[in-house]
């Protein structure tokens, strides 16, 4: 939702913006996920699966952060 909300800004730094709330709402997703395993809400292998598709998704998110030139505070 983050990513269409923010596609429709007239510049690249706001969409960025917006990419970086999709990119921290993966990382909720990504606890969420371990939380469940812990709870054993989901098997290891589910959660192993899940796990990789969201890091898949928070990598295509930086690319096309950087593509539309964001740079990291933390470097």
């Amino acid at each position: 939702m983050n990513i269409a909300e923010g596609a429709g800004n007239d510049s690249d730094k706001e969409f960025c913006r917006y990419l970086e709330m999709a990119l921290r709402s993966d990382y909720e997703v990504m606890t969420a996920i371990d939380i469940a395993r812990g709870l054993e809400f989901l098997p290891d292998e589910r959660a192993d699966a899940l796990l990789k598709e969201a890091d898949e998704i928070a990598a295509m998110i930086v690319g096309l952060m950087k593509s539309l030139g964001w740079t990291s505070k933390r470097q």
